[in-house]
């Protein structure tokens, strides 16, 4: 495989991206352990690493051109799966706007920012007022106040039927009662 844009942190992205499009193909076609074997024959990498390629393939590959400066382990570490997309794309913009570099340090960095503001915005949500969810809580107010009701429409039902259960087991026991007196004077 050819070398472009060889970089001292691994493989070029472009080398990575064409890779990976050929370990996608060969993913769908091969058994996993034909696939394994193919990935460390061809590429000199275990199956991880190859998994990794075609991660980078399907979350970064629509657009060769924004991801060619960054480095194997970055693409690695934006088209992880617990990688936001949203944020590696903020990143990757931001690289491009030159606001920052493409290196692996910067990468991180920048993710480490992104997930501790995520953090702290859901937490600032929890404790803010939403008129939205004010109207949501009056909807289930509503709904738990419409279960109230059935709930004692149907325990008022079960106590009606307890009732005409009870006449009928009085009733039954009378004509027992009856049928046992019959056959006793027989």
């Amino acid at each position: 495989m050819e070398n472009s844009h060889r970089n001292p942190e691994g493989r070029s992205a472009e080398e990575v991206l064409r890779n990976g499009r050929d370990l996608m193909v060969k993913q769908n076609k091969l058994s996993s352990q034909d696939f394994e074997a193919y990935t460390a024959a061809a590429y000199y990498i275990d199956v991880q690493r190859g998994i990794e390629w075609i991660n980078i393939v399907k979350k970064l590959g629509d657009h060769p051109e924004r991801i060619k400066d960054f480095s194997e382990t970055a693409l690695r570490k934006l088209a992880h799966p617990s990688s936001d997309i949203a944020i590696a794309e903020r990143i990757i913009s931001r690289v491009l706007a030159g606001e920052i570099t493409s290196s692996v340090r910067s990468v991180y960095r920048e993710f480490e920012k992104s997930e501790q503001k995520s953090t702290s915005n859901k937490e600032a949500d929890e404790f803010s007022f939403d008129p939205k969810s004010s109207s949501r809580l009056n909807e289930i107010k509503l709904w738990k106040r419409e279960l109230e009701a059935e709930n004692i429409s149907s325990q008022r039902k079960i106590e009606k039927e307890q009732t005409v259960i009870s006449q009928r087991n009085t009733r039954i026991k009378q004509i027992s009662d009856f049928i046992n007196s019959l056959v006793t004077h027989n």
